[in-house]
């Protein structure tokens, strides 16, 4: 166990650029959530076109997303929005201690609660965990 901890990532990097590679990564998944979000389940370049207006997509863009199922609302998205997979990052980041330690606590009790009345994309199964009480 000593071994692992002492080759953990933020041992093997100084403080700034540890704290630079978190923060890239976080900013990289964002941007390819806010990108692939829109192509999710979407069927394939037919469905891609339906929602988006073209085949593919390789940058943020507008558009629609139908929610509560066939018989639901369709809602203008724009550019940059990002999905549920984002939302619970910042959510458990969110819940990190300034000296690193999880906050199982604030998690379940804060940020949880807050995210299932914000929640974008999140499917059946994120949704029915978070309203799970604590």
């Amino acid at each position: 166990m000593r071994d692992h901890i002492e080759n953990a990532p933020v041992t093997l990097h100084s403080q700034p650029d540890y704290e630079r590679a978190v923060t890239n990564s976080a900013l990289w998944a964002a941007a390819g959530d806010a990108i692939g979000w829109m192509t999710e389940l979407s069927r394939g370049p037919g469905g891609v076109k339906h929602r988006t207006g073209q085949a593919t997509v390789s940058e943020p863009i507008a558009w629609l997303r139908l929610i509560g199922g066939r018989n639901g609302v369709k809602v203008d998205l724009p550019a940059g929005t990002y999905s549920d997979d984002t939302q619970l990052r910042l959510c458990v980041s969110r819940a990190i201690r300034g000296n690193g330690v999880f906050d199982v606590e604030a998690f379940a009790k804060i940020e949880m609660t807050a995210w299932q009345g914000y929640c974008l994309g999140a499917g059946v199964g994120s949704k029915a965990a978070a309203a799970k009480p604590v």
